[in-house]
């Protein structure tokens, strides 16, 4: 409904990114006296596995209300239970399945028709899973993208952190490529920071003003 309305577009496109920022940090405020409502899978497993402590997670039809308190009036049978994150085996496949629903994950949109992720503002976050006898340490990952407009980019243009680590990064081609210690069957926190990101309203080609940089086309481990 508000965005039906005669409303401030770039307001709109700050406060998500507010409060998606301070959902990424950990900063619950905005859930004071608030439900929020939403239907995607990926983002709601992501606050499950990360917050599975602090947030209440019940199912309505085909939406999931996230809550910091108990309502009390949903059945417990409507009570949100997560699958368990998929765990890539490294002996078999060293590709992390990014569409899959189950993957947890937070500020990202689809782009249903390249069938790949849009990094969506400035923060994205995931969780994966590794098994397998070649998880060892100083594993490679490559995280493989395109410009989502006309961009060449610069490696300080980027920032990754893996576990809280901050990582050092080669940029080769359109792919970030970096090191980490695997760890078989430990949950890993991928955090991606774009300092580069533009909306349709800042390159003159349109009112929207959600901010775009990248769509990741595969995170590769090697």
């Amino acid at each position: 409904m508000v965005y039906l309305s005669r409303v401030n577009r770039e307001l709109i496109a700050n406060e998500r990114y507010n409060i998606n920022n301070k959902i990424i940090q950990k900063d619950l405020s905005q859930f004071e006296k608030t439900i929020f409502i939403t239907d995607n899978l990926s983002s709601v497993n992501y606050f499950y596995h990360n917050l599975f402590d602090q947030i209440y997670i019940y199912k309505y039809k085909r939406f999931w209300l996230l809550s910091n308190t108990n309502i009390s009036h949903i059945n417990s049978e409507d009570i949100f239970y997560s699958s368990k994150i998929p765990t890539i085996d490294l002996n078999e496949k060293n590709t992390i399945p990014i569409l899959n629903p189950n993957l947890p994950k937070f500020g990202f949109e689809y782009d249903d028709k390249k069938k790949n992720l849009i990094l969506d503002g400035k923060y994205g976050v995931l969780n994966f899973r590794l098994k397998g006898t070649s998880c060892i340490k100083d594993k490679k990952i490559q995280i493989k993208f395109e410009p989502f407009y006309n961009d060449s980019f610069k490696q300080t243009d980027f920032e990754i952190e893996i576990n809280k680590e901050k990582k050092n990064i080669e940029l080769i081609n359109n792919s970030l490529n970096f090191k980490f210690n695997c760890i078989p069957n430990f949950t890993n926190h991928l955090k991606i920071t774009s300092y580069k990101l533009f909306s349709q309203y800042d390159k003159r080609i349109g009112l929207n003003r959600l901010k775009r940089s990248i769509i990741i086309n595969s995170i590769t481990i090697k």
